[in-house]
């Protein structure tokens, strides 16, 4: 029954979509970091490409971290529904 709880499936979409926006984030990381490495002296245009992509990633960094969030809580939700406790301390919940 714990299983087929449609809170399940809910806590497993969330969770999965902010490891996407997180794993994006990540890869703007990346890119910036290498624009950053490659830019040379008086490049604006290369500067202003940076600042547009910090944004960017920070803006997907936090989309992400609220999923996160959102989608433990409804684990606890789902918990809660399925075992009568948000959180019992065995080891796949604290790992996770």
């Amino acid at each position: 029954p714990a299983l087929k709880s449609n809170w399940l499936n809910i806590h497993v979409t969330v969770i999965t979509g902010s490891y996407a926006f997180l794993g994006l984030s990540a890869a703007l990381g990346v890119q910036t970091l290498l624009l950053y490495l490659a830019k040379g002296p008086g490049r604006d245009v290369v500067r202003a490409a940076i600042q547009r992509l910090d944004r960017l990633n920070y803006n997907v960094m936090v989309t992400g971290l609220a999923f996160l969030t959102i989608g433990t809580m409804l684990g606890g939700v789902w918990a809660n529904e399925s075992w009568g406790r948000y959180w019992g301390w065995d080891p796949k919940e604290t790992w996770s």
